[in-house]
């Protein structure tokens, strides 16, 4: 008996597939399938980041604070020694002697002794510019006390200022040793700091990003009654926790921005998308679709 071979050709079997393929070909429209992302877009990323790093590693002057340097403590000039004004009088006896009085306890000893050889005008005189005097020079004495009380609390405001500069120089020399902090190279240490050029240098860039730090600090401290940094260690310290605290959350800001921009280059399913139905003519899960070049078709 002849079996009669109903095998498709391969003509047929190609005709078929594609008249089958351009039925569903529109169900999933290439827009909805395309992914927003290509090869430009990785080296326009990866161009930025490179920039930014050769950005960073370039060496930049702190940047600078608004502040201005304090002003002189000592404002009150040195009175010295006190030194009375001239208020002396002369007086005059009834034998026409002339005497000239320079002190309230010479006056008092005078009229004490020639009680007899005045008259009562000239006594009165005595009297009068004696009054006179002594009230000037209790005037002065109040006015140089005043001045020199002032004088010396201002000294005494910038010695403690002065100490602290010292104090601070010392930390500064002791964090140095430390290794917390670059020294100095010799050509810059007595360079002038407000020039750009000096300082961006290794060791000056450091301190002075210290200084402004500190210095930040302490003005907003005052502002709400806080007592400042009395010490440039303990300031040293703080900034370092407060750039840990920030390269922490800089690296948070990274971690989460490149968690978005991964996500934004994977399509999310369309509206068009959802809910698609098998095409007509394909058997969902039958493993003989298209198997071996043959399309298998109601």
């Amino acid at each position: 008996m002849v079996v009669e071979d109903n095998q498709p050709t391969a003509e047929q079997v190609k005709a078929a597939n594609e008249a089958e393929l351009a039925r569903w070909e529109d169900d999933f429209p290439e827009k909805d399938l395309k992914v927003p992302f290509s090869r430009d877009d990785k080296e326009d990323d990866k161009k930025t980041d490179d920039e930014d790093d050769k950005k960073d590693e370039e060496l930049e002057a702190p940047e600078d604070i608004d502040y201005t340097d304090p002003e002189p403590v000592v404002k009150t000039e040195d009175p010295g020694e006190f030194k009375p004004s001239d208020n002396s009088f002369t007086v005059e006896t009834l034998d026409g002697i002339k005497t000239k009085i320079t002190s309230p306890e010479q006056a008092e000893e005078y009229a004490d002794a020639n009680a007899d050889n005045l008259s009562a005008s000239q006594q009165i005189k005595l009297v009068r510019n004696a009054t006179t005097m002594e009230s000037k020079l209790a005037r002065e004495q109040e006015k140089w006390d005043t001045q020199k009380a002032k004088f010396d609390s201002e000294s005494q405001v910038d010695q403690e200022r002065q100490d602290n500069i010292q104090n601070f120089a010392n930390e500064i020399q002791y964090m140095i040793t430390k290794g917390l902090l670059p020294a100095i190279p010799t050509e810059y240490a007595t360079a002038d700091w407000s020039d750009p050029d000096v300082a961006k240098q290794p060791g000056v860039k450091e301190q002075i990003e210290l200084v402004n730090y500190m210095t930040k600090e302490n003005n907003v401290r005052a502002k709400v009654g806080v007592k400042p940094f009395a010490s440039m260690i303990d300031a040293y310290n703080d900034m370092v926790r407060e750039q840990g605290k920030d390269e922490k959350k800089e690296s948070k800001e990274r971690s989460d921005k490149a968690r978005k921009e991964v996500a934004a280059k994977v399509t999310a399913p369309s509206a068009s998308s959802e809910g698609i139905q098998a095409p007509k003519g394909i058997a969902v899960g039958n493993p003989n679709v298209f198997k071996r070049n043959s399309a298998i078709w109601e």
